[in-house]
C-alpha cells in the first residue's frame, strides 16, 4: 500500500462525521447513526436498506468503521515508524 492510499483513506475516514456511532434494529430494518450525548443528529440518520445487507453483525461493523479505521492507521503508522527505525539499524550494523 502506497503512502497516497493511506493519506486517501485516512483523509475519507477524517472528513466523515467523528463518532460514536451506534446501530440499533428499527422494526425490521437496520438503521445505522450518529449519536451525540445520546440524542440522534438531524440528517446524520443513514438507514440501511435493500441495497445494504441488513444484519446485526454488518451494521455494527459500519457502525464502528470510522473509529475503527483510524486506530488501524495509527497502529499502521507506528509500524512503518518501527521498521523504518531498525532497518536504518541494520544499515548501521552492516556499515
Amino acid at each position: 500500500m502506497t503512502n497516497e492510499q493511506l493519506a486517501a483513506i485516512r483523509a475519507r475516514c477524517e472528513a466523515a462525521t467523528p463518532g460514536p456511532w451506534n446501530a440499533q434494529l428499527r422494526k425490521t430494518d437496520w438503521m445505522v447513526m450518529h449519536k451525540s450525548n445520546a440524542f440522534l443528529l438531524p440528517g446524520r440518520i443513514c438507514l440501511v436498506d435493500d441495497n445494504v445487507p441488513r444484519s446485526e453483525l454488518d451494521a455494527y461493523f459500519i457502525a464502528h468503521a470510522r473509529t475503527d479505521v483510524l486506530i488501524l492507521l495509527e497502529e499502521l503508522a507506528k509500524a512503518h515508524a518501527r521498521i523504518a527505525s531498525l532497518e536504518r539499524f541494520l544499515s548501521r550494523l552492516k556499515a
